[in-house]
């Protein structure tokens, strides 16, 4: 891949090199203009809220957050839609099955 304006592939906003602080000066930037007290990681749970909410999979949820599968299912698998209970729901036909053998 052929370097980007500045001799970055990745550059800052500005071409420079990346600084791990460039993000969040441009974040708390943005929130003062629009009068948030939000931090990154308000972002992040927001973001791994709606895809639970969504009904996305905690395991989809957990690859695209980098988080483990512990981390995720304690922060989001209260969130995941009620509708999807009815994937696990045991039928009566099945419960009968099982009863007799």
């Amino acid at each position: 891949m052929p370097p980007s304006i500045g001799g970055w592939n990745f550059p800052s906003p500005d071409a420079h090199r990346w600084d791990v602080d460039n993000f969040s000066k441009a974040l708390h930037a943005a929130n003062r203009k629009a009068r948030l007290i939000w931090t990154c990681l308000d972002y992040r749970h927001t973001f791994g809220s709606h895809l639970a909410q969504a009904g996305i999979s905690l395991y989809k949820i957990n690859a695209l957050m980098g988080n483990s599968p512990d981390i995720c299912q304690r922060h989001y698998a209260a969130l995941v839609p009620e509708s999807l209970g009815e994937c696990v729901e045991f039928t009566q036909n099945f419960r009968n099955n099982i009863r007799t053998g």
